[in-house]
């Protein structure tokens, strides 16, 4: 999936919002979802990142702002072990919004994502825990509301084709309390 290709296909639909009972069933009590990501403490993102939730205010559930992120690879419930190249740094690329039918997000490229996807102990024993094409992205929110994309796409007009902002992203293992909504990420 490309992020043009996306963006078309958020166009024609709406957005879509949380069931209720689906959290609950999903992680069913278990207290620690693991995933891979690239932390990006990096200001001129967090100020792209808060532009793209201004435009959508009212439109969108509450969220961990200060812990901006891409995901490499969702491990789900099973802990994980530690990944070769943990620690290190990656130079990325974050460029403008776009938009899944779940949550808006900032396009993000790293030319060591595929390196590093590649590099996970025990990937083809336990599968990434995915249901969609993996497309690197930098979440930034979740939708609250069911709104056609032509309304979302009207809020992001001027973010959309924004120039990318160079940038690192530190690779860590992290968890997330399922039961957590804000989706905040806590070091392994």
């Amino acid at each position: 999936m490309s992020f043009p290709r996306t963006w078309q296909r958020f166009l024609r639909g709406r957005t879509l919002t949380e069931t209720p009972g689906v959290r609950e069933g999903w992680h069913r009590g278990r207290p620690r979802y693991h995933v891979l990501v690239l932390r990006v403490p990096d200001a001129a993102v967090q100020q792209r990142r808060a532009a793209v939730a201004a435009a959508l205010t009212g439109w969108l559930l509450p969220s961990a702002p200060d812990d901006p992120h891409v995901t490499a690879w969702v491990y789900g419930f099973d802990a994980p072990a530690p990944h070769p190249l943990e620690g290190r740094t990656f130079p990325l690329q974050i460029g403008g919004a776009n938009s899944f039918a779940s949550c808006p997000f900032l396009a993000a490229r790293c030319a060591a994502l595929r390196a590093i996807r590649d590099a996970v102990p025990g990937r083809t024993l336990s599968p990434e825990e995915r249901w969609a094409p993996w497309l690197p992205h930098l979440t930034v929110g979740r939708y609250a509301v069911a709104v056609a994309g032509r309304e979302v796409a009207a809020r992001l007009r001027g973010l959309r084709g924004m120039p990318p902002i160079s940038c690192a992203g530190r690779l860590v293992r992290c968890w997330v309390d399922p039961q957590d909504e804000t989706g905040a990420l806590h070091d392994t």
